[in-house]
């Protein structure tokens, strides 16, 4: 029941015009129990419903995506980092547009990408550490071309380089010492044009372990090809998640 075609529907009982005319938690509730198990609520179900939301409210975390695609500044600070926000199936890019007049020919897909026009528009594949750890970076970069100028590889730990390499064509690895992170740190892999775009597509596939020593194993591991995905759906509000709440009991699952 927790899956993707319930929560459509949690969500579009909560954007019915009955839902959001509804001026109390109480009205709210029957309307939900209305629509759901066809029934006006008991007393200690609005009670229970009530805490329920309130709850959630309260808990509600929006977290960040683990992986972020966007462009900025090749030199530049963390908060310079501005998302690519158009998804296209298969890339991210600035706008349906593409190449785009604004940034050029700026993209993320599953195995690389491609800058934009110039060094403040380079490429930046995010990473946002989901706790405290150490961790292993490694990985592999091609350039196919061998017009233009190059490119410029850099790896930042919130801002800070530990990895920077420039790579006319051909392949390099990318790898790095082992590194202390925090929760919310961000691991940024940029790639920069240099002084010209012209021929600047890459694959770069980064793979960043959690590494037990002791036991010779990864205890966790993100991969920039295998993790690529679309955006991921925004989090459910508190009424969203009671609504969801109601299409998993066993009453709805009987009602006639």
């Amino acid at each position: 029941m927790n899956n993707a075609f319930v929560t459509d529907q949690a969500r579009a009982m909560v954007k019915r015009t009955d839902f959001r005319m509804a001026k109390t938690t109480e009205d709210r509730v029957n309307v939900l129990m209305r629509r759901v198990l066809q029934r006006e609520a008991r007393a200690n179900e609005i009670a229970m419903m009530a805490r329920f939301v309130d709850s959630a409210e309260r808990l509600s975390i929006r977290s960040l995506p683990i992986w972020q695609y966007g462009y900025g500044p090749a030199e530049g600070t963390v908060e310079m980092f501005m998302a690519l926000p158009h998804f296209a199936g298969n890339r991210y890019t600035f706008e349906p547009q593409f190449p785009s007049p604004q940034v050029g020919f700026a993209q993320h897909t599953r195995s690389g990408g491609h800058p934009g026009k110039h060094s403040g528009f380079s490429s930046i594949r995010r990473l946002v550490s989901p706790e405290n750890m150490t961790v292993r970076i490694a990985g592999l970069l091609h350039r196919p071309s061998d017009r233009g100028d190059g490119i410029r590889a850099i790896i930042k730990i919130n801002g800070r380089p530990i990895y920077r390499k420039v790579i006319q064509t051909g392949s390099t690895k990318t790898v790095c010492d082992p590194q202390a992170i925090e929760k919310g740190d961000v691991i940024d892999f940029v790639v920069d044009p240099i002084k010209t775009s012209t021929s600047d597509g890459y694959r770069w596939t980064v793979s960043i372990e959690q590494p037990d020593d002791a036991k010779k194993i990864a205890l966790q591991r993100w991969h920039s090809a295998e993790d690529f995905a679309g955006p991921p759906p925004p989090p459910m509000t508190a009424w969203e998640q009671a609504a969801q709440a109601l299409l998993m009991t066993n009453e709805f699952l009987f009602v006639d």
